[in-house]
């Protein structure tokens, strides 16, 4: 067995756990300066047009020290997610709804691992987090497609799949 490659692994594990510490070898895909921060707990995704929570469900936004308080449960189920994004009136806005995997997969960044999002933008992502998106898999409808906490994609039975953290997700209309 080979095992000169088990400390640059292991180095590259530590150094990318719990924080956004961008790798030299990888291009940033969802850099902080990509979005405009809000005091309201808002991320706007200069990119794509699409407002995020910044704080995941379960958590809200605490201005004076710019992070997510845990004011309720964080792990979630499917259905749970999508109902509390239809009631959710997060920041004055009625439209929340969970993103689709493809929303939710231009978030990731690549650069970073446990979480895979930039966690300037999103510090309330636990770094083993899983986040639910509002695809169903096309082969079978009862698995709904997730981002793990390394950007990895995968489906999850929506019925008895683990309770997994939420964003919510809005459009905007851009300013011209």
């Amino acid at each position: 067995m080979n095992l000169k490659w088990i400390a640059p692994v292991a180095l590259m594990i530590s150094a990318t756990a719990g924080a956004c510490e961008y790798q030299e070898n990888l291009e940033a895909t969802a850099t902080a300066n990509r979005f405009t921060l809000g005091a309201d707990g808002t991320a706007v995704d200069n990119m794509t047009n699409l407002m995020w929570t910044r704080c995941t469900l379960g958590k809200e936004w605490d201005n004076a020290t710019s992070d997510c308080v845990k004011v309720g449960d964080v792990h979630h189920k499917w259905f749970e997610a999508l109902e509390s994004a239809e009631a959710s009136t997060y920041a004055g806005y009625s439209d929340w709804r969970l993103p689709n995997i493809k929303e939710l997969v231009s978030i990731v960044e690549v650069g970073c691992s446990r979480p895979a999002v930039n966690t300037t933008v999103f510090p309330s992502i636990h770094e083993k987090a899983k986040l639910w998106s509002s695809t169903p898999a096309q082969y079978y409808q009862s698995l709904i497609w997730q981002v793990d906490n390394i950007g990895d994609i995968g489906a999850v039975n929506r019925n008895n799949g683990p309770g997994s953290r939420v964003l919510f997700v809005r459009e905007v209309v851009p300013v011209q």
